[in-house]
């Protein structure tokens, strides 16, 4: 059933010059209603620069115009210097048009407003504590006055102030930034799909949001693991995407007890390559690091692993042969990956194993055809699930199943192209991350999760330009994510892209 929200009310909190258009939450929100609901579900905002009053004035001719199935009253600030009684009255009379339009009313309630507002200017110290007191005051009385069954009450003040990391996040204490903005679409999404009787959403909070790195270089390509103790998180430096004619890159090593101090492990180096792409592998007392490089003089890719036995001295490079390596795995206490080779009539990609981390030997080819590339692969029991990108036909994700000893594999095309994969099974479901694109063309990194065959939007992580390649890390029931972006730097793929991690809880 598609579902068509009408937004009307304050939308000043929300609306920075800064923000890109495909950045703000209703934005957001409406790929993921599209997602899970069809193209024919969209989100129409008719109040950007309007308060309250003026939505009140034409909200008759709206509802009649574009005749959606909820009308959501976004409550502001400014909502909340009335007078109570006045307030609930709006409110009351905009229920009662809602109604009487045959639609259904939902409420939204304003953000908190925090302490930066006085260190930006925007409030004086004793306005802002009159004010926060005045806001809680009034959203308490829209709680209990319209929390019942016939009213939907989505409480955004009460979702922020719950969480006090993603309230930094009120960058100037009453403007929601990108980060904000990301983490109440979904919340908002959960909401509404209930209401087309869509069951499971997958709701995740943003439970923390770290810029691990940024030093003017074009950083990209990510993976964190959890290796004795510590977060390891890799990925490349260079000048700028890929200069065919370079070997521009080099693999940065950090380690961190806590997510949040990160210190410069190792940088590594194959001499005469441009290393890229660095995927982590814990393997009992070792870990891992393998890097799909590429030779401008012998116009090869050749991938080389290092590993270390004590996180100070670093062994390699091995030679693992001409592949390139995408995320390794570890099964039944064998190494597998799947890696790809570019051939002049097709690409294709291979299964291989190895007992020791570095010798590796040939299973099966995966798939053949379509440019296919990079490729993770989720094992569980008896069977392995792989997930490819294409570039060529239609370029969307493909799914290839297969059964121990995994010589052969069906596919199945799915529902959206996906570069830079990463997959993973979270709370009994098949999860995947990866940059994706926008109508406009726009490239975002995005989670989505895998129903019946179809590839379904539950989060979008801040990002833009150049950007993706996560890597994916479960512990209990957070999911932390690492992935770069050059949205707030260069915004191509040049340099500046930075390294940026989210935390993220499964509600």
């Amino acid at each position: 059933m598609a579902l068509k929200l009408l937004l009307t009310g304050d939308m000043s909190p929300y609306s920075q010059a800064y923000l890109q258009p495909h950045e703000t939450w209703f934005s957001i929100l409406d790929r993921i209603l599209k997602s899970w609901t069809g193209a024919g579900s969209h989100v129409i905002s008719v109040c950007e620069g309007m308060g309250t009053m003026p939505a009140m004035e034409t909200l008759r001719e709206l509802i009649s115009r574009h005749k959606p199935n909820v009308t959501l009253l976004i409550l502001g600030s400014g909502d909340m210097l009335m007078h109570m009684s006045e307030l609930l009255e709006k409110v009351r009379k905009f229920i009662s048009i809602a109604k009487g339009g045959g639609t259904l009313p939902a409420i939204m309630t304003p953000p908190p407003i925090t302490s930066r507002a006085v260190q930006m200017g925007l409030l004086p110290k004793d306005k802002y504590s009159i004010m926060a007191r005045r806001i809680e005051e009034h959203v308490a009385s829209i709680r209990s006055s319209f929390g019942g069954h016939e009213v939907l009450l989505i409480d955004i003040h009460r979702f922020l102030t719950r969480r006090p990391r993603l309230c930094e996040h009120i960058y100037d204490g009453v403007h929601l930034d990108d980060v904000a903005q990301a983490a109440i679409a979904p919340y908002i999404a959960s909401k509404l799909l209930k209401l087309v009787s869509i069951k499971g959403y997958p709701l995740m909070g943003f439970k923390e949001f770290i810029k691990v790195y940024s030093n003017g270089m074009h950083n990209a390509f990510t993976d964190i693991a959890l290796w004795k103790g510590q977060y390891w998180l890799c990925f490349r430096t260079g000048s700028r995407h890929f200069i065919r004619e370079k070997a521009d890159g080099s693999i940065t090593v950090l380690r961190s007890p806590d997510l949040y101090k990160w210190d410069m492990a190792v940088r590594l180096k194959v001499r005469g390559w441009d290393n890229r792409d660095p995927k982590l592998m814990p393997w009992g007392n070792k870990l891992f690091l393998y890097t799909p490089s590429w030779s401008p003089e012998l116009r090869t890719h050749t991938t080389f692993c290092f590993y270390t036995t004590n996180g100070e001295e670093w062994q390699g490079p091995f030679k693992c042969g001409n592949y390139v390596f995408w995320r390794p795995h570890l099964h039944r206490d064998k190494a597998y990956v799947a890696a790809y080779k570019v051939n002049k009539e097709d690409w294709e990609v291979h299964l291989l194993e190895s007992n020791d981390g570095i010798n590796w030997r040939y299973v099966s080819t995966i798939t053949r055809g379509d440019k296919a590339n990079e490729t993770d692969i989720l094992f569980e029991n008896e069977k392995a699930y792989a997930f490819t990108r294409r570039e060529a036909g239609t370029r969307r994700l493909l799914m290839l199943e297969s059964k121990a000893p995994f010589t052969k594999w069906q596919a199945k095309e799915l529902t959206h192209i996906i570069q830079g994969p990463a997959v993973m099974r979270i709370g009994g479901e098949i999860m995947i991350a990866g940059r994706f694109y926008l109508e406009n063309g726009s490239a975002r990194t995005g989670l989505f999760v895998l129903r019946k065959g179809e590839l379904k939007l539950v989060f979008e992580l801040p990002s833009g330009g150049d950007c993706s390649y996560p890597g994916m890390l479960l512990r209990d029931k957070t999911l932390i994510v690492s992935y770069y972006s050059s949205h707030e730097g260069s915004g191509t793929s040049d340099a500046p892209s930075d390294i940026y991690l989210a935390v993220l809880d499964l509600l």
